[in-house]
């Protein structure tokens, strides 16, 4: 048997948004200044539109759009809570966890490039993490004398 009308309640029930929570981690929450900062920032934020939500007259609109920045601010509380914050490295001589690593490579594989284009490919980011679940850590020789 169909259902020819539907209930008003059946549509309210509809708008509400129920969403799963923010995966965390097991793993230690390694961050730098930089990082705790953005991170405070995001929570900041989704304060602000939870609060911009909650001035929402209706109550199935407010649900609504309350949905992701409740999850988020959720999320991004237990994040800062947990955060560690890593001084900087005190070397260069080694990549350390807080460094920004940039690879030169004068050569690019042909595939990448177009007929009759030039791409130049001078600057690319690494991040990794060691198969222990760990930071890596990648050892770079001095240049040549």
């Amino acid at each position: 048997m169909s259902v020819g009308v539907v209930t008003e309640n059946s549509a309210k029930a509809a708008l509400e948004t129920v969403l799963p929570p923010r995966p965390i981690s097991r793993r230690p929450n390694l961050v730098t200044k930089a990082g705790l900062k953005m991170l405070q920032d995001d929570l900041a934020r989704a304060h602000e539109a939870l609060e911009e939500a909650s001035r929402i007259e209706d109550i199935d609109e407010r649900r609504h759009q309350s949905a992701v920045p409740y999850r988020d601010a959720q999320y991004l509380a237990e994040r800062v809570r947990t955060a560690q914050v890593k001084p900087a490295p005190a070397s260069n001589n080694v990549v350390a966890f807080g460094h920004k690593v940039t690879f030169e490579r004068p050569n690019v594989a042909p595939y990448l490039k177009a007929p009759n284009s030039t791409l130049s490919l001078t600057k690319l980011k690494i991040y990794g993490i060691s198969p222990n679940g760990g930071a890596g850590e990648l050892h770079i020789p001095p240049p040549p004398a």
